[in-house]
């Protein structure tokens, strides 16, 4: 099993790949931010199936923390991000550095409606603007034919998928399913902060988001949407939102009627932990 070609700079990216391009070699690209877990593999997996040639990229940016405190904590595994990729046969690590990759250019403002302004988008001043920008400079450079992104972050994924479009980068992106520790939690690479009993208690979110289907057959979307807020309070986390929207446009639905279009989304902090869930309605 080969190591994966550790790049570190943009001119190296772009001599490493020439040929592979040349050759008409296809690319598939996995952008993560380190502190690789199980979830990112199963994206390195499928890009596997379906390539010739896998990119990942392993770069915290930071003009996508609206928090500077969150960036200078979001733990930095670099020699076990690079075991996990050998072991998922990824044939190039690309760790560039924020001066390199940031060069001549600056966060480019974003705006798709209710797909950016809500939601994350209401909670975090500038994150789409930041993940957007590096998003695009990462396909510039990459130049992939495919890239992979987990359905976890779904708004960042619809953004994706409609500046992708929008913008005609040329990139296929490709949505895969939310991957989950035993318990039922989303793998994060936030999860390390959570105590036994903090993990404990989030699995409130998820079983709010196993249930939500059930729990409408009784109960209005507004209802609903107020009563997990109300459990996920009285387990100790503090929800952000618990939003009911249509999956593709993430505004309102406009009734239960609507349901099967919908998807909840759930953001939530526990102790200085932030975390995400969503699934179909």
């Amino acid at each position: 099993m080969n190591s994966p070609r550790i790049i570190r700079t943009v001119a190296g990216l772009r001599h490493v790949l020439k040929s592979e391009i040349a050759s008409g070699k296809t690319i598939g690209f996995v952008a993560t931010m380190g502190a690789l877990h199980e979830g990112h593999a199963s994206l390195l997996k499928k890009a596997r199936q379906e390539v010739d040639i896998v990119v990942s990229s392993i770069y915290a940016n930071p003009t996508q923390f609206d928090n500077q405190d969150d960036l200078a904590k979001y733990p930095k595994t670099e020699f076990a991000d690079l075991l996990l990729l050998k072991r998922e046969q990824t044939d190039v690590a690309f760790i560039p550095q924020t001066a390199d990759i940031y060069h001549n250019l600056s966060a480019t403002p974003i705006n798709y409606g209710a797909l950016t302004d809500t939601l994350e988008g209401a909670h975090r001043t500038g994150h789409f603007d930041g993940m957007s920008t590096i998003v695009r400079r990462l396909f510039e450079l990459v130049t992939p034919h495919r890239a992979y992104f987990g359905e976890k972050d779904w708004q960042q994924l619809a953004i994706i998928n409609r500046m992708s479009s929008f913008e005609g980068l040329g990139v296929k992106i490709i949505g895969c399913e939310i991957l989950r520790e035993p318990s039922g939690l989303a793998l994060s690479s936030r999860n390390i902060h959570l105590s036994s009993q903090e993990k404990k208690a989030s699995l409130t979110i998820s079983k709010s988001v196993f249930g939500i289907k059930k729990r409408l057959t009784n109960r209005s979307l507004h209802e609903a949407e107020l009563e997990i807020a109300n459990e996920l309070k009285h387990a100790g986390l503090e929800p952000d939102y618990v939003k009911i929207v249509n999956a593709d446009t993430l505004e309102p639905l406009q009734s239960e009627t609507s349901s099967g279009q919908g998807r909840l989304l759930i953001a939530a902090s526990l102790g200085t932990t932030r975390l995400l869930d969503n699934g179909p309605v």
